[in-house]
């Protein structure tokens, strides 16, 4: 059980330890993978935009970028699983996808007079 006010616990762990770094009642951080799955294609999380009403990723072709629309599937937060909409060898655009977002929302405003 996780102490909620300091957001410890105390956990008993068997580790090898050949050159003794590690004592008896030490303080240590550490993650817990409660799963693993291996998926074909993943993206990550910060490369996923929404437009209209699709999920989507800016595929990089040449010097262009095109909104593909994703079927999505499991997520660690990080990273998420494409089901449907990008190929593994097709390259996305991941940090500062809003910016290619923004760019496409300007390129579509009008101006009325």
């Amino acid at each position: 059980m996780i102490d909620q006010q300091t957001r410890t616990a105390i956990a008993r762990v068997t580790l090898n330890n050949p050159e003794g770094l590690w004592r008896d009642g030490m303080f240590v951080s550490g993650t817990l993978v409660a799963e693993e799955i291996a998926v074909p294609i993943a993206v990550r999380m910060d490369a996923l935009q929404t437009l209209f009403d699709w999920t989507v990723v800016f595929g990089r072709y040449g010097d262009y970028f095109e909104a593909r629309p994703l079927v999505l599937g499991h997520s660690d937060g990080e990273m998420t699983e494409v089901l449907d909409g990008l190929s593994v060898e097709e390259q996305y655009a991941a940090g500062n996808s809003f910016a290619i977002k923004a760019e496409l929302g300007k390129a579509g405003a009008t101006h009325d007079h």
